[in-house]
Order: structure tokens, then sequence, then C-alpha cells
């Protein structure tokens, strides 16, 4: 933002937050899920994260639910008089070769 203000850009920022949770059927999808995600194998992965899951999955009536809270920010900003002063030309010059 810093470096678009040294431009003399004014953004308008307006920042969103939203969730993008990931649901599951219950503890064994959820670990199904994860041990594929990160290519754990064997039982001793498998225990430790079904405990790491168990407290800190959601129960949401019959789902478990995985919380993800997000922020996106969308940047704006009004471009300048200056700017728009200089339309494009209206047709685009031939190609070399006398093309077009």
């Amino acid at each position: 933002m810093e470096a678009l203000a040294r431009l003399g850009v004014a953004p308008t920022v307006t920042l969103i937050d939203y969730r993008s949770d990931q649901p599951f059927t219950d503890l064994a999808e959820a670990c199904d899920f994860w041990m594929e995600y990160m290519g754990l194998q064997g039982e001793e992965p498998r225990a430790f994260l079904r405990t790491f899951l168990a407290g800190r999955l959601v129960r949401d009536g019959d789902e478990w639910i995985a919380p993800y809270p997000k922020r996106a920010a969308v940047i704006w900003w009004r471009v300048g008089a200056s700017f728009s002063s200089s339309p494009l030309p209206l047709t685009l010059p031939s190609p070399p070769g006398g093309g077009g």
C-alpha cells in the first residue's frame, strides 16, 4: 500500500472476513482425508492425528467441521482525469508487410 501511496494513488481497501470450513461426516473420514493429504501411513501417525483432530474439529449436528476463518482484501482506486484525457487510438496500425 505504501508503494501505491508514493505513486500518488489513494486506494480504498475493504477487508472481508469469511469462512472456508471443511466438513466431515465423522472423525474417521477426517483422519482419512488428512492422512492422504499429508502422505502419512501407519497406525502411530493416525492415532496422533485422531487425538489432534478430536480436539481441533468442531461438532455441528452430525458433522465434524474443520474451521478455516479467512480474510480477503478488495483494493480499488479511481483513475484520475489525467489518465482519461489520453484516449486510446481508434484504429490499430497495420502490421509490417502490409497485412490487415
